[in-house]
């Protein structure tokens, strides 16, 4: 289905297909491929809302951002696309984590116990192989009747339940929360930089899944996390007014249910930021323009969450909309086949 996806987006850009891949890969690779990519994705989008699209235009200040889209009414909003990958500090707690599992599951399933980690900082394997020999002993304790067990390792700390145990918290930390958003904000910087002198732009920044799964933004609840994360951006991009804000998240994963949306309550209420306009137009705002968290369902079994950050420091009106083209873009696929004169993603999958 991925590829099907990649054909249709690269039949509307086959008359710049190969200056977009000369551009993309001035980049190293991998980069490159993430990046072109990100800018297909953006250009679909826009295509399917009926927009013309250019690619890399030279704006007055002698800068390139990646896509400028005709949004109609000679309106014009940029889009500048980047990624952010792991640094040291993340791919060092990614590997902590995946070999605690590892060692978990085998110690659960060779006694038959519940074992829960609370993890202040990551540990190199040989300390880690170490602590679970003594975490595997206390096992044996508590399947043959024992109390629950304790063990500590310098700050990280194993509990060994008996079999039936119903817990949820079962690997909490550690934490990178002072890591992860300076990288991030760093980039939107540079980004900013990179849109100034043109029209109001969009940045659209795709993450890797530690920035959620690894930091202080995994034990926030949605709302908390939509609040802080919108929070951050007002802060790193208060000296950027031209850009209206951004659009994050991770790559496209495996998953089922239905679409969702989030808004945070201020967004519900127009009296709460003292806005005069009608409920209704506000929320619809709220949901095109953010601060929202959009979840679509993607054909072949994926799905993907987006958050639509705004920027307060920007006055100017949002023709672009992104979270509105978000929460359509499950139909995407079925639009770019219809145009082609072929049959839906419903007969793909028979």
């Amino acid at each position: 289905m991925r590829l099907i996806e990649r054909a249709c987006q690269l039949d509307l850009v086959q008359n710049d297909w190969e200056n977009l891949r000369a551009q993309a890969f001035q980049n190293r690779p991998g980069e490159a491929v993430t990046h072109l990519r990100l800018v297909l994705e953006t250009a679909g989008w826009a295509f399917r809302d009926g927009y013309n699209v250019e690619f890399e235009p030279e704006l007055g200040t002698r800068k390139r951002p990646d896509v400028l889209i005709h949004t109609g009414d000679r309106q014009q909003v940029l889009v500048e696309v980047t990624s952010q990958t792991q640094d040291k500090a993340m791919r060092a707690v990614r590997r902590y984590g995946e070999l605690v599992q590892r060692l978990t599951w085998a110690i659960e399933s060779d006694h038959q116990v519940v074992v829960t980690m609370t993890s202040e900082r990551p540990l190199d394997d040989g300390d880690v192989h170490a602590w679970f020999g003594v975490v595997a002993s206390a096992a044996g304790r508590v399947a043959s009747g024992g109390p629950i067990e304790e063990v500590q390792w310098e700050m990280n700390v194993a509990t060994v339940h008996p079999s039936g145990t119903q817990l949820t918290d079962i690997h909490v930390g550690p934490s990178l929360s002072g890591d992860a958003w300076p990288r991030l904000a760093d980039r939107l910087a540079q980004k900013a930089g990179q849109t100034s002198g043109g029209p109001p732009a969009w940045i659209r920044v795709e993450v890797d899944y530690s920035l959620f799964a690894l930091t202080s933004l995994a034990w926030l609840e949605p709302e908390a996390r939509l609040r802080a994360m919108a929070r951050n951006v007002a802060i790193a991009l208060a000296d950027a007014p031209h850009v209206l804000g951004v659009v994050l998240g991770p790559p496209r994963g495996i998953g089922a249910g239905d679409d969702e949306r989030l808004l945070l309550p201020s967004a519900e209420d127009p009296t709460r930021s003292g806005s005069v306009l009608p409920t209704l137009v506000f929320r619809e705002r709220a949901a095109a323009s953010g601060p929202t968290a959009v979840r679509c369902a993607l054909p072949g079994g994926w799905a993907r969450t987006t958050f639509v950050l705004p920027n307060p420091a920007c006055d100017v009106e949002d023709p672009l909309r992104p979270g509105t083209v978000l929460a359509a873009e499950g139909g995407w696929l079925d639009w770019a086949l219809d145009r082609l004169g072929m049959s839906g993603t419903a007969a793909l999958v028979r």
